[in-house]
């Protein structure tokens, strides 16, 4: 008879804890994505609110200048293993404000940080955003 795994074994499919930055129409998105019809909690995900509770950072907005330090520390204080998603054309690149309406917009997530996930869309589907949470899965998880 084959035993469970022990939830401390490499490959056990435990729940990510996932704290979220963002806002606009990539957070009705998100939103849509905690909803009774796609529910992420199905897929073993949880959202936190504080940073040292959360193994993933999702980042879904535009990064101004006065985010960048909040943004750093929120990084430092995920626990191991840290992945970082950046959803959304504003969070990958700036989107339709970099540099063009607000001159505060000159940031692109990923020249901060690595990012471990990037997923496209202005804003990204809810669809999408289960497929980068069962990916990211698979990354911390095995």
């Amino acid at each position: 008879m084959k035993q469970a795994p022990h939830p401390s074994q490499k490959g056990f499919l435990s729940t990510l804890a996932i704290y979220r930055i963002g806002g606009a129409c990539c957070a009705d998105e998100w939103l849509s994505a905690e909803g009774c019809r796609y529910d992420i909690e199905r897929f073993g995900c949880r959202v936190v609110t504080a940073p040292e509770e959360a193994q993933v950072l999702w980042v879904s907005s535009v990064v101004t200048e006065a985010m960048v330090p909040y943004i750093l520390s929120a990084r430092a204080k995920l626990q191991s293993p840290a992945k970082v998603i950046a959803s959304g054309s504003c969070a990958i690149g700036g989107g339709v404000f970099l540099e063009v309406s607000n001159p505060a917009v000159r940031v692109r997530l990923q020249d901060l940080m690595p990012i471990d996930l990037l997923l496209p869309g202005c804003p990204p589907r809810p669809e999408l955003l289960m497929e980068g949470i069962i990916q990211i899965k698979r990354m911390c998880c095995g």
